[in-house]
């Protein structure tokens, strides 16, 4: 939609709580090993957005 030479977004964000995904891939940190054996909710996808159209 454009209004005034400008294009504006609409963009909802699904997640900013975490900047890093966890856990990590091939870690074996303690954080990481808890984190796949107790699964959802502990784990983390790190931030998103969604573009509205």
């Amino acid at each position: 939609m454009k209004e005034g030479g400008r294009y504006n977004m609409n963009i909802i964000i699904l997640g900013s709580g975490g900047c890093v995904s966890i856990p990590r891939a091939c870690c074996n940190c303690r954080v990481c090993t808890e984190t796949c054996q107790k699964g959802f909710p502990y784990s983390r996808t790190g931030c998103s957005l969604f573009e509205v159209i």
